[in-house]
């Protein structure tokens, strides 16, 4: 026996066909926009990856370029020792060529921050200053701009301005003391 189809279930169904029939209709005429949309998301996305591996690619090899420069500075050194063992004259070439080839990143400003760092162990207190500055200005919520900030109070105390960083940085403190921590229930 053959099922019955009731008049709503032809509608549907009609209803259904028509729209599809609408659907491939607007497709088939529009078959050029369409195809040369897809092509220009296709090329897009494309584009996109190769730009990003390419950004990725020279960020590892500034990295590199920085490991090798910090390893000729600190020489053999203790990890975390302020005076470096290390040939500071082929380290400060090798920081110069990381913001020569990679003038923009994040490496190259590490490596301005060595190299405002070789000044001051030089003497070159002016040149130092001006780079630790600059740094800190651009750098001020990561970890260069607080090396950065560090170097340039350390300046200052070197430079007999002891009595003013203390007060500047009891003040800092005290102003952090009155920040209200979330406390844990």
């Amino acid at each position: 026996m053959g099922r019955r189809i009731t008049r709503k279930q032809l509608k549907k169904d009609d209803e259904f066909v028509s729209a599809a029939e609408v659907i491939f209709r607007w497709i088939a005429d529009n078959a050029r926009p369409l195809t040369a949309g897809i092509v220009a998301v296709c090329i897009v996305g494309v584009l996109w990856w190769v730009i990003s591996g390419w950004m990725s690619a020279r960020t590892d090899d500034a990295s590199l370029l920085l490991h090798h420069a910090t390893k000729t500075f600190e020489g053999d050194a203790t990890p975390g020792s302020f005076t470096p063992a290390g040939d500071i004259q082929a380290a400060e070439a090798q920081f110069q060529q990381v913001i020569d080839n990679y003038g923009r990143s994040e490496q190259a400003d590490m490596a301005r921050l060595y190299l405002a760092r070789i000044a001051l162990s030089r003497g070159d207190t002016g040149q130092a200053r001006a780079s630790l500055v600059e740094l800190a200005q651009k750098h001020e919520g990561n970890i260069i701009g607080r090396l950065a900030n560090l170097d340039l109070i350390n300046l200052r105390i070197a430079s007999g301005q002891g009595i003013e960083v203390a007060a500047e940085l009891e003040a800092m403190a005290v102003s952090y003391t009155h920040l209200t921590l979330p406390t844990s229930s």
